[in-house]
Formats: structure tokens, sequence, C-alpha cells
């Protein structure tokens, strides 16, 4: 919805959350197999509440056209490195190390394939190895996330995962079954807020 000037200034973000949200998801997909995608969190666009499940497979085809959509923009695009500034956490603006991160994934979802599909998974490694954007080869390149102990929905710290009182009346209304897989409800009670 953004205007073209905004898109050529702010549309490296979606390409940055690319490699971000595949590398999250392979976790989601080894732990629990088909999950929710190409159809999820698309309500405020028309979509639907209940989206479908994806399988692997459809995941990882999916997920391999986003990477190469991702590695071409990272190609082309150079100049992000200006915009990203300090901001970039991971790889300080270097677009090249973006890149090399983005390509080395899909030796994971190949690794993944291999059992299951064999010429794939080869065709995949065959693929990302002839890549110009290269793999991460060093430790310099390479991509490191701790994700930590204690911020996860599993604890009830109430530093952690605080619900927006308008997105938990949403969730509620429209009968999301996600709102306990967020959230964990607390000890609080009446009474005890009333004692503070």
């Amino acid at each position: 919805l953004m205007s073209e000037e905004d898109k050529d200034k702010y549309g490296y973000i979606q390409y940055l959350c690319t490699p971000m949200c595949v590398f999250l998801g392979l976790e989601d997909s080894d732990m629990y197999g088909s999950r929710q995608y190409s159809e999820a969190m698309q309500i405020r666009y028309g979509g639907t509440l209940t989206p479908k499940f994806d399988t692997q497979e459809e995941l990882f085809e999916l997920w391999l056209k986003e990477l190469d959509e991702a590695i071409a923009f990272f190609s082309s695009h150079t100049q992000i490195t200006d915009q990203l500034g300090s901001q970039d956490i991971i790889f300080k603006g270097d677009v090249n190390k973006w890149a090399k991160f983005t390509n080395s994934l899909k030796l994971k979802i190949a690794a993944r394939l291999l059992n299951v599909n064999r010429q794939r998974a080869i065709d995949i490694v065959n693929e990302a190895a002839q890549n110009p954007a290269g793999l991460i080869t060093s430790r310099e390149d390479d991509f490191i996330m701790n994700k930590g102990k204690e911020d996860n929905n599993f604890n009830n710290d109430v530093r952690y995962n605080n619900a927006n009182e308008k997105w938990v009346n949403f969730m509620k209304k429209n009968r999301d079954p996600r709102l306990f897989y967020f959230y964990m409800k607390n000890d609080y009670n009446s009474n005890v807020i009333q004692a503070f």
C-alpha cells in the first residue's frame, strides 16, 4: 500500500525478513511438520482466520522461491547498506553477508529433503553452490541467533509476552486458536490486582 517512493526506501525490509522467517520456520516444521504459512496472517488483506496447513514439502518449495527472490533483491540493491546503518544487529548492514546467509539456508532445506527426495536435494545444493551470492564458509560470515532461555511462550515472567488488550479481545471474539499458543495466562486475578 506504500507509495512507489516509500517502496524504494523501505522495501528492503521484507527481503531481510525472508531469511529470518525461513530460518525460524524450519525449526517449527522440524518440530511440528505441516504448519500454516501460505495463508497465515492474511485476514487484514481479505484472507481467512482458518489458514490451511502447508505440508513440509510445500513449505520447502515456497521457502526456496522466497529465498531466491531475496537473493535477487540483495544482488541488485547493494545501496541498502546506507539505509540500515546500526539497525542491523546481525550483519551490520552488509548486504553480501545477508545474501550468503539467505543462499546458505537452501542447504538446510536440502538436508531435510535428502532422505525424502534425494535428487531434489542434490539439485538444490548444486544451485546454491553455483549462486554468485556464495555460501557461509567462515566464522566471520556466520549467522548466530541466541534466542535466550527466558524469552519464550512457556514462562510466566511478566516482562515477556505481555498481551495488548485489544489484540487479545480480537482473538477471543474471533475464537482464534493461536491465543493460547502466543500467550500463557498468568496467575493474576481480580483479587491479586486489587491487592496492588
